[in-house]
């Protein structure tokens, strides 16, 4: 299962959104997962609380597994 996790930005939103079709046309498992919180994407995240980012892509991870039969 891929997590698709973009910037927070509308351009990031709208690239996402693009991805997650291909995805669904694919039949690719994904799920959509704000790993960043509120700031502008996860590598920001990365450079100011690591910790805070792996914490969010452990809970992605969780929802992920929780969903199985649901994920697409």
């Amino acid at each position: 299962v891929f997590i698709v996790a973009l910037d927070n930005d509308d351009t990031g939103k709208a690239g996402q959104a693009k991805i997650v079709e291909q995805m669904k046309i694919l039949g690719i498992r994904f799920i959509e997962f704000n790993v960043a919180g509120e700031v502008k994407d996860p590598n920001e995240l990365l450079q100011t609380n690591a910790d805070a980012l792996t914490a969010n892509v452990k809970v992605a991870i969780e929802w992920a597994n929780r969903r199985k039969s649901n994920v697409l």
